[in-house]
């Protein structure tokens, strides 16, 4: 999962913000992800401009062309082919054998290479390779010692990071500026694609409504007690926190956001759980 990078690939950092590993995930274990929930998959994707000139960045304009062609509904083998046949071998989904090509936002998009797929149904299989455009969610890991369909599935987005809880909001860094030594170091623990997603989400334009200026926090400094986070990195005295939607619905609704945000805080400012 260690990538070590250097401060003169950082402008190149802004033009990839939108591709990324999956933010959990460590990199040599992509090649045993499956598909854990086939209703994220989009049938008929259409990539933004920006999304387009990073993936070209990322993967090379030939790649993406091949991604291009064969990531619609109309190009998959027939078992698939719309959403009724998809709904009706939804528990076969598993059995494909994958290839994480990148992630945009906060979807995945997946190769499926015909050789490694003689194990599917005739239905399921195609000639060519193809491609599926999916909700990062939808993809996951097999229950280890079990079987791929096995129901103990676990998302590929949860690792095992520890719980923390922010017990003095005032040491919280916004805006921080890394160091070199600051990014190397987080690189090496989340890999530089990492880094990448955390310094998109924690800039204070990306922070919810009610704390997004200095004002705001200080009125909210109770609150802001109250979040469940995530330790995800630590660098010198240094802790990032990562904040999920899904696990701060109680907080006030201006301090919720629909998507996973970062907190830079000095590391006396949390208190980690055991």
């Amino acid at each position: 999962m260690s990538r070590m990078i250097h401060l003169s690939r950082y402008l190149l950092f802004l033009i990839t913000l939108l591709i990324y590993p999956l933010s959990s995930l460590k990199a040599q274990d992509t090649e045993n992800l499956v598909i854990i929930d086939p209703g994220e998959l989009y049938s008929d994707y259409s990539f933004s401009t920006l999304q387009k000139d990073s993936l070209i960045f990322k993967i090379g304009a030939v790649q993406f062309e091949k991604i291009l062609l064969a990531c619609h509904e109309n190009q998959w083998p027939e078992g698939i082919s719309n959403l009724d046949k998809r709904n009706n071998a939804r528990s076969q989904f598993t059995q494909y054998n994958i290839n994480l090509v990148a992630t945009i936002d906060d979807k995945s998009i997946v190769e499926i290479k015909p050789e490694d797929n003689r194990n599917m149904p005739s239905n399921m299989q195609s000639n060519a390779p193809f491609y599926f455009v999916i909700g990062s969610a939808g993809l996951g890991y097999p229950f280890e010692m079990g079987n791929p369909a096995n129901d103990e599935e676990y998302s590929a987005l949860e690792d095992e990071f520890p719980q923390a809880s922010i017990v003095d909001p005032g040491l919280l860094l916004i805006n921080h500026e890394f160091t070199k030594d600051e990014i190397e170091d987080i690189s090496d623990q989340l890999g530089a694609d990492g880094f990448d997603f955390i310094l998109e989400n924690c800039r204070e334009e990306t922070l919810p409504i009610g704390i997004n200026s200095l004002d705001k926090r200080l009125a909210a400094s109770e609150d802001i007690k109250s979040y469940n986070a995530f330790l995800v990195a630590e660098t010198g005295d240094i802790s990032i926190l990562e904040i999920n939607p899904e696990d701060n619905i109680h907080m006030p609704e201006s301090m919720q956001s629909e998507n996973t945000f970062y907190l830079i805080i000095q590391s006396e400012g949390i208190e980690v759980m055991e």
